[in-house]
């Protein structure tokens, strides 16, 4: 893992942010998460497009790895409307 910068993470400018729900709660939900410096000036930040995945399914890399892909699908086309 790479330390994100608020100045990175802006530059970068993501439509949405995936986050492990774990991490999510650990900041306050999303709106926490917005809080964060540098997220509320990335267009992920200003529109609230998060996307929060399980962490044990985030990372399994296994058999439920094509559930995930089709619940991050869903996902973004959800947070993205």
């Amino acid at each position: 893992f790479t330390s994100l910068t608020a100045e990175a993470l802006i530059s970068m400018k993501p439509d949405v942010i995936l986050v492990m729900t774990k991490g999510l709660a650990s900041v306050g939900g999303v709106t926490g998460l917005i809080d964060l410096p540098g997220v509320a000036q990335t267009p992920a930040g200003k529109n609230s497009r998060v996307i929060s995945v399980d962490d044990s399914l985030l990372l399994s890399f296994g058999a439920r790895t094509p559930s995930l892909l089709s619940l991050l699908a869903d996902a973004l086309n959800e947070v993205q409307k």
